[in-house]
């Protein structure tokens, strides 16, 4: 009798361990999957682009030209391509109608874009524009259009730029001008004041009015070294004149992004091992569940 009961206190462990192995590994797998299955998954697409940009003026020097161009140019890129406006004009266009399709307001839709864009603008002038969404098509769709666009954008700040850069030169051209008019004027009317009534030109002979006294002759002197200061200026700017003037390169798409095949994130470790938690919680809930059960129907 007491053989009897030992045998079958074995064959109840024996099940209880077999439903508490079985409960746990089904369950753990079953819970793992949901979970994986309900995790948000992110999707990249990249397109390139040749992103030429006038950089800044940084004065004749060729290596320090060259290395603080690169630096100033990948900024204004990025700062411009990040930008509310860029993203309020990208959001709104009629092709993509994020506000209608995400069904957010503006304001919300340029917050999610700019968590969704990724920029690299490397040393050589390419520019790499990933989207991260949670379709594959998606991602894909918003990454090409959003290059066409950005091409767009670029050649619209090349002209916000050399329109900048060339009125600064000429701001700084301008007063070495108005000391030519002013000289100019001052000339022209005390030749006047003496009944010589011409307009004076660059390259006339204008000695023979110098018998008029010291006055007109210390104006002449003055309107022609107001002359000769404006062509040293222009001599001295010509170097970022023809900087700003100069012809760059349209940017364009050199590669397309493509259809993502892989899940950026998240990883799925995590929920396995979240699925094995609740997989030995659901394991130990059969296992008490069948002990009471083999309690009743035994004892």
């Amino acid at each position: 009798m007491q053989r009897r009961k030992r045998r079958k206190g074995y064959w109840w462990w024996s099940w209880l361990l077999v439903i508490f192995v079985a409960g746990g590994t089904a369950g753990g797998w079953f819970v793992g999957e949901k979970l994986w299955e309900q995790a948000p998954k992110k999707y990249r697409s990249t397109a390139k682009l040749r992103a030429m940009v006038i950089p800044d003026y940084l004065g004749s020097g060729t290596e320090r030209g060259f290395e603080g161009a690169r630096h100033t140019t990948a900024a204004k890129v990025l700062h411009d391509l990040e930008s509310v406006e860029f993203l309020t004009s990208f959001a709104e266009d009629e092709v993509m109608a994020l506000e209608r399709r995400w069904e957010l307001p503006l304001a919300a839709v340029i917050k999610e874009l700019r968590a969704s864009i990724l920029l690299d603008y490397t040393k050589d002038k390419e520019l790499f524009i990933t989207i991260e969404r949670g379709t594959p098509e998606e991602a894909e769709e918003i990454a090409n259009y959003l290059a066409v666009l950005a091409v767009e954008r670029l050649e619209y700040l090349n002209v916000q730029l050399r329109e900048v850069g060339m009125a600064g030169v000429n701001s700084r051209i301008s007063v070495y001008t108005e000391a030519v008019q002013d000289a100019h004027a001052e000339y022209a009317a005390v030749l006047r004041a003496r009944g010589v009534n011409i307009d004076p030109k660059p390259g006339m002979d204008l000695n023979a009015y110098n018998e008029f006294g010291e006055a007109v002759i210390n104006a002449q002197v003055n309107w022609q070294e107001a002359l000769d200061d404006l062509k040293e200026a222009r001599k001295e700017f010509f170097p970022e004149i023809s900087h700003w003037e100069q012809k760059i390169i349209p940017s364009s798409v050199l590669e397309k992004g493509q259809l993502p095949t892989g899940i950026h994130g998240p990883k799925i470790e995590p929920y396995r091992t979240r699925g094995a938690i609740g997989g030995l919680s659901l394991g130990i809930f059969l296992g008490l569940f069948a002990m009471l059960v083999c309690w009743k129907i035994f004892s």
